[in-house]
């Protein structure tokens, strides 16, 4: 199972259509993102799978260090390679 934060509309308007798909993309982002968490037994972490995005890609921006990462650099890092390969999955 995998939970996913609402998308939240703060303005009180109804949303425009770029909000709506900037909150669908977001949802699916999240919902592909989770789901390789998933797809071993005991799961992968974000760490193994930015290391694995780096392995495919080569691209730049990988935390030397866990230090260096942080609480979310590899999960952002493993985000970026998603939205690189995925463009209608970027949310801005």
């Amino acid at each position: 199972m995998v939970h996913i934060l609402p998308w939240y509309n703060l303005s009180g308007r109804a949303p425009s259509s770029r909000t709506i798909a900037k909150a669908e993309a977001y949802y699916a982002k999240v919902a592909l993102h989770e789901t390789f968490h998933l797809a071993a037994r005991g799961g992968y972490t974000d760490k193994q799978m930015a290391l694995a995005a780096f392995e495919l890609t080569k691209a730049s921006g990988l935390p030397g260090s866990d230090e260096e990462a942080g609480l979310y650099g590899y999960s952002e890092y493993w985000d970026d390679r998603l939205s690189e390969h995925c463009p209608e999955l970027k949310v801005n």
